[in-house]
């Protein structure tokens, strides 16, 4: 029976002598550290870019009637608000409600950590879109933690609960890529693609407007940055 040690050295030897089995393991294993430390940098760039002051801040514009009803009302009385005009918006946000109640704290942490995901979810798409141009994907993720097309982060409630259908939509795309190129469970990624798509669908239009020209507008000025570079 082989040892732990002894199973790594036969893996090893085996690698040998396929040629260049290990040189692939090591650029496997440093495009992983790789990934690893560009989350950890956008993790940081997101928390010195919108995180400071996080807890001087409290609740505005749309969120006041929102905690308002939380606080004084029932989960009903909260449903009925959301039925008016974004029926499926009550589903994550009475569950966030639940979680996170009526501190500004933890719905501002919250919004930070989504913010964080929705840009390692491009990071990782695009690295994988485009295996040969790195750093496109490191780039337009740094750029896009930045990017002042959305300037609601401070609406924590209302777009903290809106957001995480970004992130659905962003997972979508990541495991349909997946799909795409992925040797294994090809048919997993599919049917998680499809399940995040199908949130997307029934939610709605909400937020929609200004995420997509947020998207474009960030998209053309990311292409004339590149432009720009190779200008010079």
């Amino acid at each position: 029976m082989l040892t732990k040690s002894g199973m790594k050295k036969e893996i090893m030897e085996n690698l040998e002598e396929t040629g260049h089995g290990k040189g692939v393991l090591v650029n496997i294993l440093s495009s992983k550290k790789q990934t690893w430390i560009h989350l950890a940098l956008l993790f940081v760039v997101t928390i010195l870019s919108y995180g400071l002051l996080i807890n001087k801040l409290g609740f505005y514009y749309d969120d006041l009637p929102i905690i308002f009803t939380k606080y004084h009302y029932s989960a009903a009385d909260l449903k009925l608000y959301n039925s008016l005009d974004r029926p499926f918006a009550y589903i994550f946000r009475g569950i966030l409600l639940s979680i996170l109640g009526v501190s500004a704290l933890k719905w501002h942490v919250f919004m930070l950590l989504e913010w964080w995901l929705c840009c390692a979810l491009v990071y990782l798409f695009l690295k994988n879109l485009f295996p040969g141009s790195k750093q496109i994907a490191a780039w337009a993720s740094l750029l896009l933690v930045v990017f002042p097309a959305f300037s609601l982060m401070s609406v924590s409630v209302v777009y903290g609960s809106g957001l995480i259908y970004l992130v659905f939509f962003l997972l979508s795309f990541v495991f349909m890529e997946r799909y795409f190129n992925a040797s294994k469970y090809r048919g997993l990624y599919f049917c998680l693609s499809l399940m995040f798509s199908m949130v997307i669908f029934f939610y709605g239009i909400f937020l929609w407007d200004r995420i997509v020209q947020g998207i474009v507008h960030f998209c053309y000025c990311f292409a004339n940055f590149r432009r720009t570079l190779s200008a010079k």
